[in-house]
């Protein structure tokens, strides 16, 4: 693929994840449209860096478009969530471990591209929307 294309879809997923973050933060339902296809642009390029596990984060982003667009489409309050200290005292030290373990898979058996940046960003991002979708402490 030509550099000038590449370089072109890269910005052109930034701007995308740029105005979904926007979005989401105003809680305007667009953004997940705007997710959705920065996802759909990310597993392409990330899959020819041959970071796999960013690939497969962003194949999980889409999913999660279309169920963060069916979900705010319901027109219930409260989507944003918070979650308490003693949340984070656990998930962060297992987050840790588990990025260590990703990385060793990544990079002995998968030959990824920097096996330990890769599994330690996509393991937080699981992380970090997985706890968005549990329930708010109270």
């Amino acid at each position: 693929m030509p550099e000038h294309l590449l370089a072109l879809l890269e910005w052109t997923a930034v701007a995308l994840n740029v105005a979904f973050t926007l979005c989401i933060a105003w809680e305007k339902r667009i953004g997940w449209m705007f997710g959705f296809v920065a996802g759909c642009i990310g597993v392409g390029l990330y899959a020819l860096a041959h970071t796999w596990a960013m690939s497969a984060l962003n194949g999980y982003y889409i999913v999660m478009a279309v169920y963060g667009w069916w979900r705010w489409g319901q027109r219930e309050d409260g989507r944003i969530r918070v979650q308490s200290w003693a949340f984070h005292a656990v998930v962060v030290p297992a987050g840790l471990l588990l990025a260590f373990g990703a990385a060793v898979l990544l990079g002995q058996y998968l030959n990824g591209s920097y096996p330990h940046l890769d599994a330690f960003v996509t393991v937080f991002s699981f992380i970090a929307t997985c706890g968005a979708c549990s329930e708010p402490r109270q």
